[in-house]
């Protein structure tokens, strides 16, 4: 870790030889916390404020490689890091692994090793457990420690999310319908917020627009005018008509039949019995540094797709906030930080050619966020094993680059096609088909003088996911 008020850099790896062994702890007399500044393949923290691609294939040592990247991040300078992790790897993050300063070196024969860049772990433990984190998970009953109720906020939602199956003129009739929610959840803020905990049965803010949203469309008749439908609402919600927001909620129920109202409910009650809804507003995440979102908790992939959708347009609307802030005040008293949305097996929420609806609006988030994320201070890191089934238009904004083991010559000639891969590095990109566990190949703009081969270093904290014990089921029955 860098001391206060020096610039940072990042230890990524180690550097190694042509063989693909790490230079240092090849030497004899190597120990952990004895390596040089010139051992480490480091970039400046000031460098990776621009989207990352990382390519590597099933069992190259990328979720080990991620976690160190993601260590170094929060370790390291004050950014903020969300991950949407869709096999569990993040899922223990909160802890050292100290096991991984125990018989420390490296094995030249197998090209495996523990090589951690620091010797005192203790204090590691210390940094690690000060950054304030939360890891959401569906299936987390009540806050514990680290660990939160995966939930989202109805308003939020986009109705493409939730339009999949209707005719374009009841999508229009969906979109009246959400607005009509969106602006009661307004006028009933304060009302939802001193009910918060009293009720957990239902969800309010669903049951009172539900309610308020048929009792306008029962009173809707020729020449009823828009002030006794106000009164109806008035009345429904049992507040008193404040005006312009009951003005906008009356217009748009004047646009919703009774049968998409109660397509659109029914869509919300989904989400209500799959236990992933809000009572109220979320709070402000600034306070967070570390947010992993359990994908995997989530019972199938609408649900996460509405999870993903919602985490995104929050952090969108978050940093558009503080932009806004910054924008009004002088240069010198910016305290904005970057925030890294880190996300694993990308080519699944960011593919090339969404099969519905949800994913097409999920894609259409992530690449506004590639193309105008960076003036907000939104980055992107997505990791594939796929690129060609990878969203172009966000690769092409991926001005940082990794790739790691590649296993055929036809998956490497896509690798180069789709990250734009100039001549002088293309040569090195081969060096990928003979890279052994946790080698990778960092280029780009964070690599001013050219490619670098490196070795990841250690990842301290404790890995989620884990392969198949083959010692126990590689044996014959009985």
């Amino acid at each position: 870790m860098t001391k206060s008020g020096n610039p940072s850099s990042l230890a990524l790896g180690w550097r190694i030889d042509d063989d693909g062994h790490p230079t240092y702890w090849m030497q004899p007399d190597a120990r952990v916390g004895g390596h040089s500044s010139d051992d480490l393949v480091s970039v400046p923290a000031k460098q990776v404020a621009r989207h990352l691609a990382i390519i590597a294939q099933s069992g190259s040592g990328k979720s080990f490689f991620l976690g160190r990247l993601v260590e170094e991040l929060l370790l390291n300078t004050r950014c903020r890091v969300v991950i949407l992790d869709p096999n569990a790897d993040f899922r223990n993050s909160d802890s050292i692994q100290k096991s991984m300063w125990e018989g420390t070196g490296y094995d030249s024969r197998t090209s495996l090793g523990k090589m951690p860049t620091e010797a005192d772990v203790e204090r590691i433990c210390a940094a690690w457990q000060s950054i304030p984190r939360k890891i959401f998970r569906a299936d987390v009953g009540k806050t514990t420690g680290s660990y939160e109720p995966m939930r989202v906020w109805w308003p939020f939602l986009a109705t493409d999310l939730l339009a999949e199956d209707l005719a374009p003129a009841e999508r229009v009739e969906m979109r009246h319908c959400h607005t009509f929610v969106q602006t009661l959840a307004v006028i009933l803020k304060e009302r939802l917020a001193s009910s918060a905990g009293k009720d957990t049965t239902s969800n309010l803010l669903l049951d009172w627009s539900q309610e308020a949203l048929f009792e306008l469309l029962a009173a809707r008749q020729p020449g009823t005018t828009p002030a006794e439908l106000r009164g109806r609402l008035a009345s429904a919600i049992g507040l008193e008509d404040s005006g312009l927001d009951f003005d906008r909620a009356v217009k748009s129920a004047q646009c919703v039949s009774p049968e998409v109202a109660q397509y659109y409910f029914a869509r919300a009650r989904e989400c209500e019995i799959a236990g992933i809804l809000r009572q109220t507003p979320p709070p402000d995440w600034f306070n967070l540094r570390q947010m992993v979102i359990d994908l995997p908790s989530l019972p199938n992939t609408q649900l996460r797709l509405l999870v993903a959708y919602q985490i995104l347009a929050r952090l969108w609307a978050m940093q558009r906030e503080a932009w806004q802030e910054a924008m009004a005040n002088p240069a010198q008293e910016d305290r904005r930080v970057p925030c890294f949305i880190v996300v694993d097996e990308a080519h699944n929420l960011i593919p090339a050619e969404p099969r519905s609806r949800a994913a097409v609006a999920l894609r259409e988030t992530f690449r506004t966020i590639a193309a105008e994320g960076r003036k907000f201070g939104l980055f992107l890191i997505v990791v594939s094993q796929r690129p060609d089934k990878l969203d172009p238009m966000v690769l092409s904004e991926c001005e940082n680059k990794i790739v790691m083991r590649i296993d055929s010559d036809d998956v490497l000639e896509k690798i180069k096609t789709v990250l734009g891969v100039p001549s002088a590095v293309a040569t090195q990109l081969s060096d990928c088909l003979k890279f052994r566990i946790g080698r990778g190949l960092l280029f780009g703009a964070w690599a001013p003088d050219g490619p670098v081969r490196f070795l990841s270093a250690a990842r301290r904290t404790v890995e989620g996911g884990r392969n198949l014990n083959a010692s126990w089921w590689a044996q014959p029955p009985g």
